[in-house]
């Protein structure tokens, strides 16, 4: 570090209750200071109220910026973007939310549940004539994936 003092908890928290009643839009003081402090390792962001009102969209466009590195407690993964990982997943409705899903940066891609997506995508198929024909070929890909996964797994 450069001179910086680390930041108290006491400091931390304060800024957490002020912030969280922000908006996260493109540019906010909300959206830059999580980008901010998520480069920095000695903060800890895990705190649910530091997640407060984001979008699985806002979670994703933050993973983008710090590539990954604000969505690397386990604890905002589990509590905070796995939830609407999976809603977002039950939820699908069109192709468009389908790619959107299918967009999701890694750290959260992760976190989809491959038997929740397939049976959206059943779902999608037989009400969209379009899907219908690219999930044959997209399940077909997803078991091929999952049983090279396998043997990897098996191998080390």
């Amino acid at each position: 570090m450069t001179g910086e003092a680390p930041f108290g908890k006491d400091d931390l928290a304060s800024v957490r209750e002020q912030v969280r009643r922000e908006s996260y839009a493109p540019g906010s003081p909300r959206r830059r200071l999580l980008v901010a402090l998520a480069a920095r390792r000695d903060v800890d962001l895990s705190d649910p109220s530091w997640w407060t009102g984001l979008s699985l969209a806002d979670l994703d466009d933050l993973a983008v910026e710090t590539s990954g590195r604000a969505l690397r407690s386990t604890r905002v993964r589990e509590e905070t973007a796995r939830p609407l990982v999976g809603k977002a997943v039950s939820g699908l409705r069109s192709r468009r939310d389908l790619a959107a899903v299918l967009a999701l940066h890694p750290v959260l891609a992760d976190l989809v549940d491959p038997p929740q997506l397939a049976a959206s995508m059943a779902r999608l198929g037989s009400q969209d004539s379009v899907m219908a024909v690219w999930q044959p070929l997209i399940e077909g890909t997803a078991a091929r994936v999952g049983d090279s996964r396998s043997q990897a797994a098996r191998a080390t």
